[in-house]
């Protein structure tokens, strides 16, 4: 199999011929980090997004709006996600690090890609390293949880002129309008990624109101647990019940499932939706995970 066909290398040596020895050694190395979401890292690893170091270490930092088959200059994004970072134990991370970073922002703000975000725990290994490269806190996620008892929810009844019914690939395009609606840049959905996520949901549901569709939920299982993983409302049908009554039917799905745990996260900044979740019963977990951002223009562009 041919790996990683197009990558830039930011060190002395050529990586291109050896790119499946250099993932078979850092896919367990000590220091990797990952934060694919729906994605995986085997979908990944034959795109020409990969930026590797002296065969000692690989960097992918993804613009939003691309697929792993889709070239750099496809991108019209203007964000990009730290999805993956590796170096082999026993080498050096610093100089692997920065030679990597200043090679892969250089090709991305020639793209036009403006920001750079990352989530990540203060205990993941690349945390520092994000903070020295000029990533700084914006936010935070919070993850909440419900254990449920086994017996049935009783939840109230939906808005009258409202029902939720299982999402199919027709209303990609649909769902696809409202994520752009609901959810700022950096934290949309694209439809290659709406893709995946229809491939590899447990359960995906939509609201509709009038024949529109108006809001929708995703969730996928863990080992041990079920995770809502996406909750849109329209802007405008806001207030109306619609999040709450969707929430409760993945809740439901889960639980039909099997499910005892039910997980999921919200920005520290949405107080709406974790005013919801505690509502519904889910309680927040100790613990956090930071969201930070790197911005690729120039203080001097930003005066013009």
């Amino acid at each position: 199999m041919s790996i990683g066909r197009g990558v830039h290398s930011a060190g002395s040596q050529s990586a291109g011929d050896d790119c499946a020895s250099i993932f078979s050694r850092l896919r367990h190395a000590r220091r990797r980090f990952e934060q694919f979401g729906w994605w995986r890292l085997d979908d990944w690893l034959d795109s020409p997004l990969w930026t590797f170091h002296d065969a000692c270490a690989a960097l992918l930092i993804v613009p939003l709006d691309l697929s792993p088959r889709d070239a750099l200059a496809h991108s019209q994004a203007g964000v990009a996600w730290v999805r993956w970072a590796a170096v082999a134990d026993g080498a050096s991370a610093t100089p692997c690090l920065r030679a990597m970073f200043a090679n892969v922002e250089a090709r991305l703000a020639a793209q036009g890609v403006r920001d750079l975000w990352c989530v990540a725990r203060g205990s993941d290994w690349l945390s520092p390293y994000l903070s020295d490269h000029g990533y700084a806190l914006t936010d935070r996620l919070f993850t909440y949880e419900m254990r449920l008892d086994g017996r049935p929810k009783q939840w109230k009844h939906l808005p009258a002129d409202v029902f939720i019914r299982r999402a199919t690939m027709d209303d990609l395009a649909a769902i696809c309008a409202l994520d752009a609606l609901s959810f700022d840049a950096p934290w949309r959905y694209p439809p290659a990624l709406m893709h995946v996520m229809f491939e590899r949901a447990f359960w995906i549901s939509v609201a509709v109101r009038a024949g529109q569709i108006v809001g929708y939920a995703s969730s996928k299982l863990h080992t041990w647990n079920g995770h809502v993983v996406r909750l849109a409302v329209q802007p405008m049908a806001r207030r109306l019940g619609i999040g709450r009554a969707l929430l409760r039917d993945q809740v439901n799905h889960l639980a039909q499932a099997g499910l005892r745990v039910i997980s999921l996260n919200t920005q520290g900044s949405n107080w709406a939706a974790q005013q919801l979740y505690r509502q519904l019963g889910f309680r927040r977990l100790s613990g956090e995970v930071r969201v930070l951002r790197k911005s690729l223009i120039q203080e001097e562009d930003k005066a013009a």
